[in-house]
């Protein structure tokens, strides 16, 4: 099922893999500008992400230790039920919406990639329900090829040239 205003089928959950972070935000920012309400959650300080990739949407630090002081939202990495519920949260209350995970290295870094998996699974069913998109971008260089192979059978590759969009 395609969302209204998209090429990139909603209720679904993508894997980026050649070029990821700049291709998941070029279909981010494709997304945004189609009408979809965005959500990133990024290992990248949030000041850097709009300049870079032009994109207007709220974002989420995922860092262990905040700057004191900052303004920006975060999350701590080892509070993985956490960031499941703030990206539930986010796609219950706007259905149709897009998310982007860049991190997920630190996730499993952080926690296992047993724990992980499980949260992206229980993602997954967000996305589904909701009719949103989710977008995850990741260096396959950054697992062994069991973890890989299972990653990639959870989130499927993201089949759309960017370019096109």
């Amino acid at each position: 099922m395609h969302s209204p205003s998209s090429k990139i089928p909603a209720g679904h959950s993508y894997l980026f893999t050649d070029d990821g972070v700049a291709s998941a935000f070029a279909a981010l920012r494709y997304l945004l500008v189609t009408g979809h309400r965005g959500l990133v959650l990024s290992k990248t300080q949030p000041d850097k992400i709009p300049p870079r990739y032009d994109i207007d949407c709220p974002i989420i630090w995922i860092v262990s230790k905040p700057p004191p002081g900052g303004k920006a939202i975060t999350v701590d990495p080892e509070r993985l039920a956490k960031v499941y519920s703030m990206i539930g949260d986010f796609v219950k209350n706007n259905p149709g919406a897009v998310v982007l995970l860049e991190g997920l290295d630190i996730l499993i870094k952080k926690n296992d990639f047993p724990s992980v998996m499980k949260a992206l699974q229980m993602i997954n069913e967000s996305i589904a329900i909701s009719k949103s998109i989710f977008l995850l971008p990741v260096d396959p260089k950054s697992f062994n090829s069991q973890e890989y192979s299972f990653l990639e059978r959870e989130i499927p590759q993201f089949e759309y040239n960017v370019d096109l969009l």
